[in-house]
């Protein structure tokens, strides 16, 4: 499987901040996604909170609309782009998925989803994690792992991986894995049927500036 471009201004993946109470109960999957870290948030951020747009309801059954009030909310720093598309430099790639709902939902209220792109990991080490089984896990060379610090519980390495992470609403930290305990290195590819919730319909790709994404309620409105 082919991986998907990187632009080279992807960040770090981290859990540090965004693990923290604050950071856990504060920012959802938009505000991860797009890098938008605060200590406190009223309510979550919802694609086109800045712009007015989310004010009209939407069940997030369907993709209609939403590409349009993610780019309202940043419209000179985020773009449309195709999920096998190479950001340009300074920009990174981003996802969007929505959950059609169950068919015992009756209400018919969905959700949305989002992923952002990777290029590097700091990944911590944690009880029976080996060299070998870390590198399966993010289909890179053992060597470039052992180079990535010390090997030891607790303690963290850096390597290069092109993998995608996410964060489950105000519920978890971020995640490199997908429904089923994978990797994600295409979100397209990768199990999002969680329990109550399958976000099975992707909507679009994006790629966002890498400073100064604002969303959310929280933010001065788009002028």
């Amino acid at each position: 499987m082919r991986a998907l471009p990187l632009s080279g201004s992807e960040s770090r993946y981290t859990n540090r901040r965004w693990s923290t109470p604050k950071g856990i109960g504060n920012n959802n999957c938009y505000a991860y996604a797009v890098g938008d870290y605060e200590a406190y948030r009223w309510q979550k951020s919802i694609p086109g909170d800045r712009s007015g747009l989310s004010n009209g309801n939407h069940t997030y059954t369907h993709c209609t609309g939403l590409p349009r009030r993610v780019i309202s909310d940043n419209p000179k720093r985020v773009y449309k782009a195709g999920a096998n598309e190479k950001c340009k430099k300074g920009y990174f790639k981003v996802m969007m998925f929505v959950s059609p709902g169950r068919p015992m939902n009756y209400i018919r209220q969905g959700d949305f989803h989002f992923y952002k792109q990777h290029g590097v990991v700091e990944y911590k080490i944690k009880p029976g994690d080996t060299i070998k089984a870390v590198a399966k896990f993010f289909k890179v060379p053992e060597s470039r792992v052992k180079k990535g610090g010390q090997f030891k519980v607790g303690k963290r390495v850096i390597f290069k991986a092109n993998v995608f992470s996410h964060k489950r609403g105000w519920a978890t930290g971020p995640l490199l894995t997908d429904a089923k305990g994978k990797a994600i290195t295409d979100p397209r590819k990768a199990s999002r049927d969680y329990p109550g919730l399958n976000y099975e319909k992707y909507c679009s790709s994006f790629c966002v500036k890498d400073t100064g994404i604002k969303v959310g309620r929280t933010h001065p409105k788009v002028r």
